[in-house]
């Protein structure tokens, strides 16, 4: 039986294992987001201006990862895409990985979240869409994003 504490964004996505080793040996949930959502939103909030900026960008991100950390057993990763429209299968994994029991109810509401995926379709250019496509078929972590 673990103690169970839910901190939000506590450690590095791309180093979850070093960036919270304070915690003891802690269960990290990874959520990963689709590059082209994750920049229509970046886009809209943040004045991203070109897909190019956001591609230099993320692959700077990535130059961080650690990937036996993201292989790791205390590490369970998920697209947020996933979370979302397989919620019931979803919920199973996070609570199999943190040890808690799956019947306990839950505020949370994937139709809420339904609408932020593939939102990208409808606010991006398709020469923004080929180039992040461009850059998802490149890499081994990004080519299940890829559309087309």
């Amino acid at each position: 039986m673990y103690n169970l504490a839910v901190l939000h964004q506590t450690g590095c996505y791309w180093q979850p294992i070093s960036t919270t080793y304070l915690l003891g040996e802690p269960r990290v949930i990874c959520v990963s987001r689709s590059p082209f959502d994750q920049y229509a939103e970046l886009k809209i909030h943040k004045g991203f201006k070109s897909a190019s900026s956001f591609v230099a960008w993320h692959k700077h991100l990535i130059k961080m990862q650690v990937e036996h950390e993201l292989d790791d057993e205390r590490v369970l990763r998920l697209t947020f895409e996933d979370f979302v429209n397989n919620y019931p299968d979803s919920i199973l994994k996070i609570c199999n990985h943190i040890s808690l029991n799956p019947s306990i109810n839950s505020t949370y509401q994937p139709s809420l979240s339904r609408p932020n995926i593939g939102k990208y379709k409808n606010l991006l250019s398709s020469i923004e869409i080929d180039q992040i496509n461009t850059y998802c078929q490149a890499s081994p972590l990004l080519n299940q994003y890829t559309c087309g």
